[in-house]
């Protein structure tokens, strides 16, 4: 949740609002766990969406429970080279929605641990989020087996020192 227009909230807005003209009762479907600013919050209120909103997480135990309570993870951003919350996102096993860029073009495979939007557009963001609505639990079940996976073959940090270290 931020305002900043590199983070891409207003596409997110207006993702939302494309679903609730393709979907009835689309809040009775979604669920959003925000951190962060709570600058989306005013929106989701007045289309009645259901949110649990944390202004600041304190420890990592929770962050990996704020994680856990979500099935995907929505990184809206247009001009980032992380961001971070997609790396901790996939270590605690949850897939990414996420435009085609930053750290998410390197590790997110589409219907394998996430989706990427291409052309940041809300309507295929829209879309995208449809597609995971659809999806049967067992497959959301496969999706955060290989997002933990994902995470751990390419974002260990020991691992990664290493790989320097002998190149």
């Amino acid at each position: 949740s931020s305002l900043n227009p590199r983070k891409g909230q207003n596409l997110l807005i207006d993702s939302l609002n494309e679903l609730s003209t393709k979907i009835d009762n689309i809040e009775k479907l979604l669920h959003f766990n925000i951190v962060g600013d709570s600058s989306i919050i005013n929106f989701l209120r007045k289309k009645k969406i259901s949110f649990n909103f944390v202004g600041k997480i304190k420890s990592e135990e929770d962050l990996i429970k704020f994680y856990n309570a979500s099935d995907f993870f929505i990184s809206p951003s247009i001009q980032d080279a992380g961001p971070t919350m997609v790396a901790e996102s996939l270590a605690c096993g949850i897939p990414v929605i996420s435009f085609n860029n930053g750290m998410s073009r390197d590790l997110i495979i589409n219907d394998h641990n996430g989706y990427l939007v291409e052309n940041f557009s809300s309507k295929n963001m829209s879309e995208v989020i449809i597609q995971c609505l659809n999806l049967d639990n067992n497959k959301l079940k496969i999706m955060k087996i290989n997002s933990r996976l994902t995470s751990e073959k390419y974002l260990d940090l020991y691992k990664n020192i290493n790989t320097y270290l002998e190149i």
